[in-house]
């Protein structure tokens, strides 16, 4: 209950919680489409040729996430256009601003991959960020199985790709099923690091 009941005791925000927080732009109650309009800038929505996943993430938290406020801003920009062979892939940096101080409190790059689409003129610097895997056993294995009824609620969070929750549309593009949404395994998994690793507290996760 701790990452959502706000009455619990020790009521904290997961800190992979901005990527979601991104996907609703503002104070939005429409659906809206994937990836949204902010994540896109001057370039516009791109007519999708195949499936539309998510690509990389990568936080810097720079600040504790508070709990409640009602002065946030979000501010978004694309960094970079890279045309690939299969496919053309889009990247964008969201800075969360505390209003009331000017601080930053958070620094997302995020990246999309438009499966299929050609054409576009690459631009910028595209991120040349290379994380090496460690060549020995993990300092930890932990095993969960992800239920539909998370997935379908994780939805809910504002991530409303078709492709995590309609059958037909995953079939269409050649999957066998609706699959997981990136970010709700990153959730998991975050959450995982944190009981392990950072003694069950999250403020620790920079």
């Amino acid at each position: 209950l701790r990452y959502i009941y706000e009455n619990n005791d020790e009521f904290a925000p997961l800190p992979s919680m901005p990527f979601a927080l991104t996907f609703k732009g503002g104070n939005s109650a429409d659906v809206l489409p994937f990836p949204p309009q902010h994540f896109m800038g001057a370039i516009g929505q791109i007519p999708p040729q195949g499936p539309v996943l998510d690509g990389e993430r990568s936080p810097t938290l720079l600040k504790q996430l508070p709990t409640s406020t009602k002065n946030w801003a979000m501010r978004s920009r694309v960094t970079a256009v890279s045309q690939k062979r299969s496919g053309a892939v889009v990247e964008s940096e969201t800075i969360i601003v505390d209003k009331d101080t000017g601080e930053e409190c958070a620094r997302l790059g995020n990246s999309v991959f438009y499966v299929g689409v050609k054409g576009l003129q690459s631009a910028g610097e595209p991120s040349k960020v290379v994380i090496e895997i460690p060549q020995r056993p993990p300092d930890r294995e932990v095993s969960e199985t992800i239920t539909l009824e998370r997935v379908q609620t994780y939805r809910l969070s504002g991530d409303y790709n078709p492709l995590h929750v309609d059958d037909d549309v995953a079939k269409a593009f050649g999957f066998p099923r609706a699959i997981v949404h990136g970010l709700c395994t990153l959730g998991h998994s975050v959450r995982h690091v944190i009981k392990e690793f950072a003694n069950g507290d999250p403020g620790e996760v920079r």
